[in-house]
């Protein structure tokens, strides 16, 4: 179950965030978002998907033709409801996290190599 997951977290992190143009609205009520999307990946592949924010999302403008920014998973991105809303986040924010990571793991290895 730990594997599964741990995959999807790296389909996820390997996936992109895009600003997608909103080509159709099925349902835009105050507790539901449901609508479709044309995206073009990293790779340049051109995708028309449907996006559901679930319950109770953040209020967020949606109309026909304008923009929805959206993460899209590396496998399968034109995947009915495999693309979700995304908050716009800064890449700032995900570079620190990186940094962070990778100094928190060269730290630990460099204790193992000074108590064996």
């Amino acid at each position: 179950m730990f594997v599964l997951s741990g995959w999807e977290a790296v389909a996820e992190f390997r996936g992109a965030t895009v600003d997608a143009e909103v080509v159709g609205i099925t349902t835009n009520a105050p507790g539901r978002r449901v609508y479709d999307i044309r995206l073009v990946t990293r790779s340049g592949l051109v995708c028309v998907t449907t996006v559901d924010s679930g319950s109770n999302p953040p209020p967020r403008e949606i109309r026909l033709g304008g923009l929805s920014r959206v993460h899209y998973p590396i496998p399968g991105p034109c995947t009915d409801y495999a693309v979700e809303e995304s908050p716009s986040t800064p890449s700032w924010q995900l570079a620190v996290l990186a940094a962070l990571v990778v100094t928190g793991s060269l730290a630990g290895l460099r204790h193992l190599r000074r108590n064996p």
